[in-house]
């Protein structure tokens, strides 16, 4: 098995909202009897993101 990729993430934030949004790429291959050919159980786009509130108010 090989595997090789990137990820980027951002935070973005307003008043008591904050959003992440992350991307992930991972080109994973697996060897076998010297054929080399992609791992079809292996994502090779992820996004993922999440939405949080806070409330200031005590």
């Amino acid at each position: 098995m090989d595997a090789k990729g990137w990820e980027t993430n951002v935070k973005l934030g307003y008043d008591d909202f904050k959003l992440f949004i992350g991307y992930t790429f991972t080109g994973a291959q697996s060897d076998e009897n010297g054929r080399k050919r992609p791992n079809p159980l292996t994502a090779k786009h992820r996004l993922n993101n999440i939405l949080i509130y806070t409330s200031s108010k005590a």
